[in-house]
């Protein structure tokens, strides 16, 4: 009598049966047979449904950097962007600091050039029209009023041109917004400048100045829907008070997260718990939105010490930034970047 375990024979109508230990052998060869070919239809089909010929290219050939590049370059069209990839981490980083210190700086010469009004600070701008508003005094109303329209009309017009470049499958659509918020500001510095380089913008009720007040903050409002997260958490390049709070609770997280590792263990532990510090997400984020906050300060102190010496003139760093980002973002495409950037 054969035992449970004995190994069974293949179905034949030959006279010598086949051993199943060839059998095994041949269904763990068709097995991989299978789910080889099964793998091979899941790659032809996920290639058959590719959109982009290109993206079609980079699977079937892994080719070399230059020539993923030069098969880039030769496609036409804005699709153009779509093989490079949307932005890293670290570029989203390095835009964020950039746009947020032209902002603090550009901030700062308006309430200078515009008789204390705020351009990208719409909390200050509310508060005082709210105080003309309690005084009747209607020409300060519309005074601070304006800016605050006129930054909203930037953001809706910063959205319109996000979502248009999005639907036409642009990953990377700073270079236009940027590009215009830099043509606004340069310009207001040609509008705005007189004798010596200082402003030569007239006081309210002139038509002049409403017109200086918008060429500032429509740019500021285009500004805050370019970058609008890094790394998972929301971030604001023309105001500081949204990082101040997120600063402030991601430190707060952090705090938890040192205090649960090394609670009962404080003096063995507290080393390694410092070591291991920066890889931590909570930390991370404190870092980055406490940086914004010192990059919109320091715009603005480079912003007091520039129109002290060289006026209206010293716009033109603000805007030299904004340009050679609107540029980076225009070449982009062309450029080898790594995973890391």
């Amino acid at each position: 009598m054969k035992s449970p375990c004995t190994p069974l024979y293949t179905e034949t109508t030959s006279a010598n049966p086949t051993p199943a230990k060839d059998f095994t052998i041949s269904s763990r060869l068709s097995a991989s047979r299978r789910l080889a070919r099964s793998h091979e239809c899941a790659h032809e089909l996920t290639l058959r449904h590719l959109r982009d010929p290109l993206q079609t290219f980079l699977a079937r050939e892994n080719p070399s950097p230059t020539a993923a590049r030069r098969c880039y370059i030769e496609r036409r069209g804005n699709g153009l962007r779509d093989a490079i990839g949307p932005l890293t981490t670290l570029e989203k980083v390095n835009l964020a600091f950039a746009m947020t210190w032209a902002a603090g700086f550009v901030d700062l010469v308006g309430y200078i050039s515009l008789y204390g009004l705020y351009t990208s600070h719409m909390t200050g701008n509310t508060v005082s029209m709210a105080r003309h508003i309690s005084e009747l005094d209607w020409a300060g109303v519309v005074r601070c009023g304006w800016p605050i329209v006129t930054f909203v009309f930037g953001l809706l017009l910063g959205a319109f041109i996000y979502e248009a470049e999005k639907r036409r499958r642009i990953q990377v659509p700073f270079p236009l917004a940027i590009g215009l918020e830099a043509l606004l500001i340069a310009t207001f510095i040609a509008a705005g400048i007189g004798s010596d380089f200082k402003a030569d913008i007239p006081p309210q009720p002139a038509g002049k100045f409403f017109v200086m007040v918008a060429l500032l903050a429509i740019p500021m409002g285009i500004q805050n829907v370019v970058i609008r997260k890094v790394g998972g958490i929301n971030v604001y390049t023309t105001f500081v008070t949204g990082s101040l709070v997120k600063f402030a609770e991601n430190l707060s997280l952090y705090l938890f997260w040192m205090r649960d590792r090394s609670r009962g263990r404080f003096r063995s532990r507290i080393l390694k718990v410092l070591r291991v510090s920066p890889r931590t997400i909570p930390l991370q984020r404190a870092a980055l939105t406490l940086g914004l906050w010192a990059a919109y300060l320091t715009g603005a102190v480079c912003g007091g010490f520039s129109i002290q010496l060289w006026a209206l003139l010293g716009m033109l760093a603000p805007f030299s930034l904004l340009a050679a980002i609107a540029l980076y973002g225009v070449f982009r495409p062309f450029l080898v970047l790594n995973e890391e950037w």
